[in-house]
């Protein structure tokens, strides 16, 4: 428990390299993590509220070949250039133990701070 709280703090420490993956804004944060939290929060310009932030994300996430591994269900086929529905309620899943979740940095931080064996790393790439 100790530890992984020290993995947590020591974070403040790394420099501000990544840019937010939908909007590129100016600011920098410190993981891929934190910049999907950016956008989830809806603080993102280029997502105007949290409810089209989170369907940004899982659009992106469905969309990359990399990322349908962190999703709990393939996504629904669209039909006539329309989304076949909504972003579900827990669209994202930890491969290793199961667990779903309704944010992916939610998913990522499990990831990334010792939980089952990921050794420090988001599954995330390619963000």
């Amino acid at each position: 428990f100790i530890q992984n709280m020290m993995k947590q703090h020591m974070q403040v420490h790394e420099p501000r390299t990544v840019s937010c993956p939908i909007c590129g804004e100016q600011k920098k944060f410190r993981s891929t993590t934190n910049a999907v939290q950016h956008v989830e929060s809806g603080a993102c310009s280029g997502c105007k509220g949290r409810d089209t932030a989170r369907q940004q994300i899982y659009k992106f996430i469905s969309s990359n070949k990399e990322g349908r591994g962190l999703l709990a269900d393939p996504p629904a086929l669209e039909w006539g250039g329309r989304e076949a529905g909504t972003v579900p309620d827990l669209p994202y899943k930890c491969q290793c133990c199961g667990r779903r979740y309704r944010q992916v940095s939610a998913l990522m931080q499990h990831q990334q701070y010792g939980h089952c064996g990921a050794g420090g790393q988001a599954a995330i790439g390619f963000l």
